[in-house]
């Protein structure tokens, strides 16, 4: 990560609604001591705590509306993840009629974690249930995103690990393929899929963090900006509004990326994808990457122009 100025809006952040480290009480205190302007709380493949993230920001003269993070699975070379962050929609439309596509994200993510925590137990390293882990972190919700049995897991190396943060990681690197803990993922909806439910519930979709996707197939093929080429004309062609660019991450592929966003006329985004302490986000990150103030009204207005 380079030396990011702090800019006035965060359109990227997350809570304990799926995997963020702070309550949205908590998130929206570190929001106003960063003296945001705007700020977008976007939970992986789901809406709880919108409400209550939009009321407090309000109430704190914090501009917002609503937001949510879509997994979804670009099957172009091989199964590999996309997020599809989705910006200013109708929560009860979104809630009624593509319900179901959250919930088949939702299950996908619930069944890996069953099938992880059954290895924990088989191999006597951990005894937790989904819900007994809910308990453990005082969760809001449904376990659903494998931050939580990391860091279970990285409780249960307390001694045998310098600090949690490096005890996070190596729970993370058991669960990767080639790993004690590995187990393998349903695929989440398409692409198509995703887009189509933000913007028909009348808000914008944008591919969130597309450098990490460039750095994936970087790893894995010779050609790899072909590639990219082919994965984003598709989903142009699905109606992606915008990329996430100005994020913490990759900084590299920055140049590309805008380059793409001028080919095939999309918006441009940002936000510092905060999850808190132990992230790969740290908390001094909040509002980094982000947007300024003029920038997030025009994409409001942007987005008003739809209803």
């Amino acid at each position: 990560m380079d030396n990011l100025e702090r800019n006035e809006v965060d359109m990227h952040m997350h809570s304990t609604y799926s995997d963020g480290r702070n309550t949205v009480k908590e998130l929206i205190g570190l929001v106003v001591k960063a003296k945001l302007n705007g700020a977008i709380l976007t939970e992986h493949d789901g809406v709880g705590g919108l409400e209550e993230f939009i009321s407090l920001c309000e109430k704190s003269h914090i501009d917002s509306m609503s937001g949510v993070e879509i997994s979804s699975t670009d099957m172009t070379m091989h199964p590999q993840t996309i997020d599809v962050l989705g910006y200013g929609f109708n929560k009860e439309i979104i809630s009624r009629d593509y319900n179901e596509l959250l919930e088949h994200n939702l299950n996908v993510r619930i069944k890996y974690i069953n099938k992880v925590l059954d290895m924990y137990r088989k191999n006597e390293v951990m005894y937790f249930t989904a819900e007994s882990l809910r308990t453990h972190f005082n969760l809001p919700v449904k376990v659903a995103n494998k931050y939580w049995i990391m860091r279970a897991r990285a409780e249960s190396l307390r001694g045998r690990v310098a600090t949690l943060e490096d005890a996070i990681e190596f729970a993370g690197n058991e669960l990767k393929k080639g790993g004690r803990y590995f187990a393998e993922r349903e695929n989440y909806i398409s692409t198509k899929e995703a887009i189509v439910a933000i913007r028909q519930s009348g808000g914008l979709a944008i591919w969130a963090h597309p450098t990490k996707t460039m750095e994936k197939l970087e790893k894995r093929y010779e050609n790899p900006e072909n590639i990219f080429s082919k994965i984003i004309e598709r989903m142009a062609y699905e109606g992606l509004d915008g990329l996430e660019i100005y994020t913490p991450y990759g900084h590299s592929h920055r140049k590309m990326l805008l380059n793409c966003a001028d080919k095939y006329n999309l918006i441009v985004t940002g936000g510092s994808d905060y999850h808190g302490e132990c992230g790969l986000i740290e908390d001094v990150y909040l509002g980094k990457g982000g947007l300024s103030y003029k920038e997030f009204l025009e994409i409001r207005e942007r987005i008003r122009c739809l209803k």
